[in-house]
């Protein structure tokens, strides 16, 4: 579930100023419109393999992929992740190859399960370039420019926001409800604009009459309430009316005792360039052409589990499309030629503009049925 949000800040647009600082390598990426930074890796050289360039995690590989490259794989443990924890193993790859660059000796966590199913990346990269190297990435282009920290120099008048890392987190200060709060950076969080985790909510008794099941990470469902923030404000700009969802889970990230109050996500990180400079403890935020415009939303009232041929619903909110046309729980839905969707595919139709009409076949506890979902903005 996308939230839709519009941003604000200072009057005056950044525009990069010219400059001489060069990237050292440089890769294309897929789905910026939708917030998406699905990347083509080589893993060991062969390939390549769909990855999601992942600001909020470390180098993750499918347990299949390991198995089909004959990766020695070893040791478990237990990680938390959104929605719980999940038991991960350990392997250490020659080599990873995005566009230009290429990174020697990675560990990385090895996962079965998951996202990794119905044809879906196979996995997650970015701590270990962004330790390395100033990562930038360009939504509007689809670009991601890699530069040397050594010889960096920042050349455009985007708004700098000081960071701080804890683990392979990335946090920056920012306001929330009129508070001060510390949020994760996290590109590969396509679902959610923005979570707020469950002990910020119960400091700050933040509260809304909607309760939902608002997706699905490694570690199972995730829930929460949700509603509109008055805005967030990060360093001078300020991102007005955010879609927020405020946490009631127990366990994995959102539920845990961290020194961390949310987590930041695609839908409102694509109105940016995000120039990821961790070697000087800064991030960059220049506003691109998305900046100020209601971003791509779901418009269905659809919450999906979309790791198998044939999508699963898991909430349907109150007043919306889907309501309205009598979808419920556990219905299972394909699209309207009858064939299964990645949850890819599942998103962009979805968050497709209001008025749009989405076909889709409805399967009620074996009763059949094709329907067509007029897509409009209900919260």
């Amino acid at each position: 579930m996308r939230g839709k949000y519009l941003v604000a800040a200072l009057s005056i647009m950044c525009v990069r100023a010219l400059s001489a600082v060069t990237p050292v390598a440089s890769a294309t990426f897929e789905g910026g419109e939708q917030g998406r930074i699905l990347v083509q890796a080589k893993i060991n050289g062969k390939g390549p393999y769909p990855f999601i360039f992942d600001t909020g995690s470390v180098n993750i590989l499918s347990l299949d992929v390991a198995n089909q490259l004959g990766i020695t794989v070893s040791g478990k443990q237990q990680i938390d992740a959104f929605g719980g924890s999940v038991e991960s193993a350990s392997a250490v790859l020659e080599s990873i190859t995005v566009g230009d660059v290429t990174m020697s000796r990675n560990e990385v966590l090895v996962i079965g399960g998951g996202p990794f199913t119905n044809g879906g990346p196979v996995g997650f990269l970015g701590w270990q370039f962004l330790l390395k190297l100033v990562v930038e990435v360009d939504y509007q282009h689809g670009v991601l420019n890699f530069y040397n920290p050594e010889t960096y120099t920042y050349p455009g008048l985007g708004a700098r926001v000081p960071v701080t890392t804890s683990g392979n987190l990335i946090l920056i200060p920012a306001r929330i409800y009129g508070q001060p709060a510390s949020i994760e950076l996290d590109s590969g969080n396509e679902n959610s604009a923005l979570v707020l985790f469950r002990r910020f909510v119960a400091e700050h008794q933040l509260h809304s009459n909607i309760q939902a099941i608002t997706g699905y990470g490694f570690g199972g469902l995730t829930r929460a309430m949700v509603t509109r923030a008055p805005a967030l404000v990060i360093g001078d700009l300020e991102i007005r009316s955010p879609l927020v969802h405020l946490s009631v889970d127990t366990s994995g990230v959102e539920g845990g005792n961290f020194d961390i109050d949310g987590n930041l996500g695609a839908p409102i990180l694509r109105e940016f360039t995000c120039i990821y400079d961790l070697p000087h403890k800064a991030v960059y935020l220049e506003p691109n052409t998305w900046f100020n415009k209601p971003e791509l939303d779901d418009h269905s009232g659809l919450v999906l589990d979309t790791r198998r041929a044939v999508a699963e619903v898991l909430y349907v909110y109150p007043g919306s499309p889907a309501a309205q046309a009598g979808i419920t729980a556990g219905d299972q839905l394909a699209a309207g030629n009858g064939k299964g969707l990645p949850e890819d595919q599942w998103h962009d139709s979805l968050d497709a503009p209001p008025g749009t009409v989405v076909y889709i076949q409805v399967n009620h506890h074996g009763q059949r049925r094709k329907i067509s979902l007029t897509l409009r903005s209900y919260l």
